[in-house]
């Protein structure tokens, strides 16, 4: 049994949200989603196989506490259709009613969602929405994910890598234990916290399948992926002695220079001539650009030569300030402010 009333808004909102969790059509039309009353609060659950949402809500009044999963599609139908005002909500066996005005609404009800969530919760930290989300998405920007789990998070910092490129930026909490997060865990964890109050905390647990994260009144499930994460900390930790200091503006002017004639696959060399540094860019067809930056080197940068894409990715993912560049034998290290950008050199 499940009774309560609740304005149309705050329900539309809430299904909204789940909707969103549910990015699959068929999922949509075809899927459950659960629907709570307890501890006065309304809950609404939804989800796929991999990543699982809960909205709750305290504007509700409940005549009688339950649970009931009634389809996705068509509660979303209904809620979509244009009505307005309270909603009486009742469930009692296989039946579920809804009530808004002189529209009524009468759908299956079943049992429990196919997949099982932990409901006691242990969390083992925190990390500051704001922050969290804003890193998220230089990550998405910067790494092109399709071979590892997307983001580690670990206390103070969150990585990522596509196994030529890797990131590592620091985050604002606490955690005790790392957690990994999945390509599509961080998409829609970027996209669910998009909503949380500014400067709010999101916390953070997981147990042996799922990871989960509870902000403000939302709480997202996203099951643990069975890939291990790559050990960066020879990429990231180890000494490199050749370098040079570059206003990340001054750089930009001159990378715009370099990439103007050309397209395609490309190639950037750099070559260390004195207190110079000389950037030319090649394609296929044979265009080629070049400039040239005055800087102070420590050590000796020589020549090499990255990827052009990738290098100008990495630029992208930096907006303002210094950036310290550092030439080691196989990578090239770009370390800011916002974090540590690394890109492999090419043969």
């Amino acid at each position: 049994m499940l009774h309560f009333s609740v304005h149309s808004e705050i329900f539309s909102s809430l299904c909204k949200r789940v909707k969103g969790a549910i990015s699959r059509k068929d999922d949509q039309r075809y899927g459950r989603v659960k629907i709570v009353c307890a501890g006065g609060s309304l809950f609404i659950i939804g989800g796929e196989s991999d990543y699982y949402t809960i909205i709750s809500s305290g504007n509700v009044e409940i005549e009688e506490e339950g649970k009931v999963v009634v389809p996705a599609g068509k509660l979303f139908s209904i809620v979509g259709s244009g009505i307005s005002g309270t909603i009486e909500v009742k469930s009692e066996g296989n039946s579920f009613t809804m009530k808004c005005g002189r529209s009524r609404f009468r759908l299956p009800a079943y049992g429990e969602l196919a997949v099982g969530l932990p409901e006691d919760l242990e969390v083992n930290g925190y990390l500051r929405c704001d922050d969290l989300t804003f890193k998220l998405g230089l990550c998405k920007k910067f790494v092109n994910n399709d071979h590892y789990p997307f983001a580690y998070l670990s206390d103070g910092h969150i990585s990522s890598t596509d196994g030529l490129s890797a990131v590592k930026l620091p985050v604002v909490g606490e955690l005790k234990e790392p957690c990994v997060l999945s390509k599509r865990g961080v998409s829609e964890v970027q996209a669910a916290l998009q909503a949380a109050a500014e400067g709010s905390h999101v916390w953070v647990g997981q147990d042996d399948a799922w990871t989960y994260l509870l902000a403000d009144d939302q709480r997202i499930w996203v099951r643990k992926t069975s890939m291990s994460f790559p050990d960066l900390s020879q990429i990231f930790d180890k000494e490199i002695g050749n370098s040079f200091s570059v206003a990340v503006d001054e750089l930009k002017s001159v990378m715009k220079k370099v990439s103007s004639v050309i397209g395609g696959e490309s190639i950037l060399h750099m070559e260390q001539k004195g207190d110079t540094v000389q950037f030319r860019a090649l394609d296929s067809d044979g265009s080629t650009s070049w400039d040239a930056l005055s800087v102070e080197p420590v050590g000796d940068i020589g020549k090499f030569r990255t990827s052009l894409e990738e290098f100008t990715r990495c630029l992208s993912s930096i907006s303002s300030g210094v950036v310290l560049f550092e030439v080691g034998d196989r990578e090239v290290r770009f370390v800011t402010e916002f974090g540590t950008f690394v890109i492999s050199k090419v043969a």
